[in-house]
């Protein structure tokens, strides 16, 4: 059974996911992704640019990101992101791990 999984790397700052992300059906790979991205003024992040190992994978980790929520402010209210500077956020897929 082929499985994805992902490992994060943001910092402190609190991340919502709308899901796992997916592994491409058809591959029989494993892959490390960077998803760079902007946030919007609510979290979102949109120009969203994967760049995979694999490029199969690459929709994949886009559709991932697109579902993701970021919390702008930490406990404090201090702003964890300064608008106009691209995120990036990186997963890794690999085979028959949970």
């Amino acid at each position: 059974m082929t499985e994805s999984s992902a490992f994060t790397g943001t910092g402190d700052s609190k991340v919502t996911f709308g899901a796992k992300p997916e592994y491409p059906h058809d591959s029989h790979k494993e892959a490390e992704c960077k998803i760079s991205f902007l946030l919007d003024a609510a979290g979102v992040p949109f120009d969203i640019h994967p760049n995979c190992s694999e490029p199969e994978f690459n929709r994949s980790a886009e559709r991932f990101a697109a579902r993701m929520k970021y919390d702008l402010e930490d406990d404090s209210g201090h702003a964890c992101f300064e608008q106009g500077v691209r995120q990036v956020y990186p997963i890794k897929y690999w085979l028959g791990r949970n």
